[in-house]
């Protein structure tokens, strides 16, 4: 936890894009790389947490100290969505980037999980996330996507007084006839 509070502290501006993008890097990469910092703190932080909560005794310490650690991931991933929110915004929709925020809003749930887990320790946590995932899944089959984007791009024209040549062809080339759903 002290890592993350150095870490955080002197990449905060970075971090939370309040100084706005980077000027060496462009709306993708600097949403790319959140989304790649995201995985692996992510990943190294449901570790530790379940390891800490499989091996070791019930202290005083020990639920703040994983709260805590949640609440370090969650700001991560608040991070890497506020990025991705200004890629989408600056390019529009696009599958590649449905794809991670819909994996985004997945990992949220399990930080939520993961939190009531620390009160309700009988919760089965993995079987209620596989449930959980198998679900999400299931509603991001169930919708149109390609409607969806194209909805997105011609709203994006309609704000910018226009349609460009690209979206024109993205939308007549790269969409499935579903977008006209």
């Amino acid at each position: 936890l002290a890592v993350y509070a150095v870490f955080a502290a002197f990449q905060f501006t970075y971090l939370t894009g309040l100084a706005g993008l980077p000027a060496e890097l462009t709306y993708s990469e600097y949403a790319v790389r959140g989304f790649q910092e995201l995985c692996a703190v992510a990943a190294i932080n449901f570790i530790a947490f379940g390891i800490c909560l499989a091996y070791t005794k019930e202290s005083p310490a020990l639920r703040p100290a994983l709260l805590a650690l949640l609440g370090a991931t969650a700001l991560l991933l608040l991070s890497a969505l506020y990025r991705l929110v200004l890629y989408i915004r600056a390019y529009g929709l696009t599958i590649n980037r449905i794809l991670p925020l819909w994996f985004m809003l997945f990992l949220l749930a399990a930080l939520v999980l993961a939190a009531v887990k620390l009160y309700r320790p009988k919760l089965r946590l993995i079987r209620l996330l596989a449930g959980v995932l198998v679900a999400w899944y299931l509603c991001l089959s169930a919708l149109n996507l390609d409607a969806i984007i194209a909805k997105s791009v011609l709203a994006d024209a309609a704000r910018k007084g226009g349609l460009t040549d690209r979206n024109a062809d993205f939308l007549r080339y790269e969409l499935s006839a579903d977008a006209r759903g």
